[in-house]
C-alpha cells in the first residue's frame, strides 16, 4: 500500500480531469465519484488535494480510476475563434480542452483583456503572425482560477520546477497566454476561451482582495515593458527588486534615467513601474491630465508629448545624468527618442531605443499595399535616423521572453510580491466591456476606435 501523502499526490496530479472533484475541492468538503460496476468511490477533498480512505483502495486502483475518468470527464471549453485571415467576425464555438506539459497550467479564465494587438491580427493576420495556422484563438492577457498544473508534481502538490512550483490547483492566477509566439503557436495557448494554457513561468498569483478584472489588464503591458528594459538584446537594465528604489520625492543623482515615450500607455504605465523597482529614474511623457497618475507610479518627471519642446524640455532635464536608454511607445516615438538620446546619453555608453511601437500607417485598417509600403517607407527613415544621431534600436517582441530569464524574474520572482505588497499597481484601469466569448468581437471594434489610459476588459465567468 502506498503512502497517503503519495496517494494525495497522485490524486492531485489527475484530479483536474473530473469536475466533481473541482466541486468538493472548493466546497472542501466530500462526496462520491462513480465506479462503474464495481460501485462508488468515497473521495474528499481539502485546498486542492484529493484523499481517499487508507483501507478502502490501493494507490494504484485510484489511480486507474481517476485514468478511466479523464477522456471522458475533461471540463466543456468553448473559444472566440478567428477563422481566417481577414475574416472579421470571431466566432464562438466549442474547443478542446488541453492538458499542459510539465513547465505549464491551465487556467479557467475569469476576464481576459483585449489589446490593439488582437484587432490588428483580425486584420493584417498574415503580416503581423504569419505563421499562425487557422482557424485560431487570439487573445494574451487572462487572470483566473488554477485547474490543472504540469504532470510532474510531488507530494504537495507542486512541481519541481521552479515556475509551476509557485502555484496551485485553485490559486487565483494572472498570465500572458502566448499562442501567438511563433515557437509555441497554437490555438490551446490563445485567451479568448474559457480553459488556456499558460506557460507557468508568465503566471503569477494575485491577492485576494484583486478582482479578475483588475487583473486582467496587468499581462501584455508587464510582459512588453519587461522586454523592452530587461532583455540583454534590449535595454539590459538591473532587475526590479522592490521596494522601489526612485520615487519622484527621492530622485538620487546617482540613479541612472530612464526616458519612457508614451507613460500614460499600457505598456508606458508599467515600464514606469518596473524601471522605478529596479532602481532607475523614469521621465516620461503623457497628456497633462495623466501628470498625476504617472507620477503615483513612480515617474520623477512628467512631459507634454505635445510641445514643441517637449524634446528640449528632457534633454535639459538629462544634464550631467547618466541615461540607461530610451523605450518608444506611440507613432513617432522612436524619432523623438533618438533625439533625446543623441543630445544626452553618456559618452561611451551605447545610445539605445526599444521600440515598441515601429513605424506603422495611421489609419487602423489600410490595404495591404500600403500597409507595406508605410512600414518599408517608415524604417528607412528610422534607419537614417538611427545612423545620424548615433543611436542603435530595435523592435520589441513580447513574448520573446517566455524563451529565456526575464520571463522567471518578472513574472515569478518580482510580480506577485509586488502586487501582494501593494507596490505594483494594475493599471490602466479595467473598463468592462460585455460578458462571455460573444462580448469579445464588440470590445476588439470599440478599441479600434480609440481608448485613453483605460483597458478593455470582457467577463468570462
Amino acid at each position: 500500500m502506498a503512502s497517503q501523502s503519495l496517494r494525495r499526490a497522485w490524486l492531485s496530479k489527475l484530479a483536474f480531469a473530473v469536475p466533481e472533484l473541482g466541486a468538493f475541492t472548493r466546497l472542501g468538503g466530500a462526496g462520491e465519484l462513480p465506479k462503474g460496476d464495481s460501485g462508488p468511490l468515497l473521495i474528499r477533498c481539502d485546498r486542492g488535494r484529493v484523499e481517499a480512505p487508507r483501507d478502502q483502495y490501493s494507490a494504484d486502483e485510484l489511480v486507474a480510476i481517476l485514468l478511466g475518468s479523464r477522456n471522458r470527464m475533461h471540463p466543456k471549453n468553448s473559444a472566440a475563434w478567428l477563422k481566417g485571415v481577414k475574416v472579421r467576425a470571431l466566432e464562438v464555438r466549442d474547443a478542446p480542452y488541453t492538458e499542459p506539459a510539465a513547465d505549464e497550467i491551465v487556467l479557467r479564465v475569469h476576464a481576459v483583456a483585449l489589446n490593439p494587438i488582437d484587432y490588428m491580427t483580425q486584420h493584417q493576420g498574415s503580416l503581423m503572425f504569419p505563421w499562425i495556422k487557422y482557424p485560431f484563438i487570439l487573445g494574451t492577457d487572462v487572470a483566473g482560477e488554477v485547474v490543472q498544473v504540469g504532470t510532474d508534481v510531488d507530494a504537495d502538490g507542486n512541481s519541481p520546477l521552479a515556475a509551476v512550483g509557485k502555484v496551485r490547483v485553485g490559486d487565483r492566477v494572472v498570465g500572458f497566454a502566448a499562442g501567438t509566439d511563433e515557437k509555441r503557436n497554437r490555438a490551446a495557448e490563445g485567451g479568448f476561451q474559457h480553459y488556456t494554457v499558460l506557460a507557468a513561468r508568465m503566471a503569477t498569483r494575485i491577492p485576494d482582495g484583486m478582482t479578475w478584472e483588475q487583473a486582467a489588464v496587468l499581462p501584455m503591458g508587464v510582459t512588453t515593458a519587461a522586454a523592452a528594459l530587461f532583455k540583454k538584446d534590449q535595454l539590459g537594465l538591473q532587475w526590479p527588486q522592490g521596494p522601489a528604489k526612485t520615487t519622484p520625492q527621492s530622485t538620487g543623482k546617482d540613479n541612472e534615467i530612464v526616458v519612457i515615450w508614451g507613460g500614460s500607455t499600457s505598456v508606458g504605465s508599467n515600464a514606469i513601474q518596473l524601471a522605478v523597482a529596479a532602481g532607475y529614474e523614469v521621465l516620461t511623457t503623457c497628456s497633462p491630465k495623466n501628470n498625476n497618475a504617472l507620477h503615483s507610479l513612480g515617474a520623477a518627471r512628467c512631459f507634454d508629448y505635445r510641445s514643441s519642446a517637449v524634446v528640449a524640455d528632457i534633454v535639459a532635464a538629462c544634464y550631467g545624468r547618466k541615461v540607461a536608454g530610451a523605450v518608444a511607445i506611440g507613432h513617432g516615438s522612436g524619432f523623438c527618442c533618438m533625439d533625446v538620446l543623441a543630445q544626452c546619453s553618456t559618452p561611451g555608453k551605447r545610445k539605445y531605443v526599444a521600440m515598441v511601437s515601429y513605424p506603422m500607417p495611421d489609419v487602423v485598417d489600410p490595404s495591404m499595399a500600403r500597409m507595406g509600403a508605410s512600414y518599408m517607407v517608415g524604417s528607412a527613415r528610422l534607419r537614417l535616423k538611427g545612423l545620424s544621431s548615433g543611436c542603435d534600436y530595435k523592435a520589441v517582441f513580447s513574448s520573446n521572453i517566455i524563451h529565456d530569464e526575464v520571463s522567471v524574474k518578472v513574472w515569478n520572482e518580482f510580480l506577485g510580491a509586488a502586487l501582494e505588497s501593494g507596490e505594483y499597481k494594475a493599471v490602466p484601469e479595467a473598463e468592462v466591456v460585455g460578458s462571455g466569448l460573444e462580448s469579445v468581437q464588440g470590445g476588439l471594434d470599440k478599441l479600434k476606435k480609440g481608448v485613453s489610459y483605460k483597458k478593455l476588459v470582457v467577463k468570462l465567468g
